[in-house]
């Protein structure tokens, strides 16, 4: 809305221009809302076999080169340590270099983070070129896969008890209505249903 038609237009204009103006944000909103609905409902979208290989390429090769940077590092670092400290047969007749202890201990800290995260880079990256993993769904498959049945679909019914006796529990007052009864009463009926099933704890 210009200045106008904010602070020096007719009090009834400047009122029909809200409404037309509130009306079309409340339709752009509900358009807005109606998109992110049908994107939350629809499939996961998968991506490209190049975008893929890029993607598992990009680890691989980048936890490889990561390494060998933290390796290279972490050998120059070895190596000025052993720089100031004299050959076996020479004499020396000048105290023993300072040592600086806590500044050592932090050097070798960060060498080791920087090792490991570097590794674990490589490790992940390889896991994924070889199990041909680029994204959480292609993980989620090989789990499903690997399990026989959809985990993550999960049991409603047995979910709906569950929380319903989570919010039966969290919904009594501190030491009112026989808590720790219920608690004890419901282990002892979930104990009863395993053993019929034939389920041992």
């Amino acid at each position: 809305m210009s200045l106008w038609d904010t602070y020096f237009a007719p009090g009834d204009l400047r009122r029909r221009n809200q409404i037309e103006a509130h009306a079309a944000l409340s339709t752009a909103q509900h358009a807005s809302a109606l998109a992110n609905n049908d994107r939350l409902n629809a499939p996961p979208q998968r991506i490209s076999s190049a975008y893929r290989q890029r993607r598992q390429d990009v680890l691989l090769y980048g936890g490889l080169l990561f390494t060998f940077l933290s390796l290279l590092i972490t050998r120059r670092s070895l190596q000025r340590k052993k720089i100031p400290f004299p050959e076996t047969f020479q004499t020396s007749n000048a105290p023993p270099p300072k040592t600086e202890g806590a500044l050592d201990a932090a050097e070798a800290l960060g060498l080791a983070t920087l090792n490991t995260c570097s590794i674990a880079m490589l490790a992940a990256g390889a896991g994924m070129k070889w199990f041909d993993i680029a994204d959480v769904e292609d993980l989620r498959d090989v789990v499903r896969k690997g399990v026989g049945f959809d985990v993550y679909g999960g049991d409603s019914e047995a979910d709906r008890e569950v929380e319903g006796w989570n919010a039966d529990v969290l919904s009594r007052k501190d030491g009112e209505g026989g808590l720790r009864e219920s608690i004890a009463s419901k282990l002892k009926e979930l104990e009863e249903l395993d053993r019929k099933k034939g389920v041992k704890r």
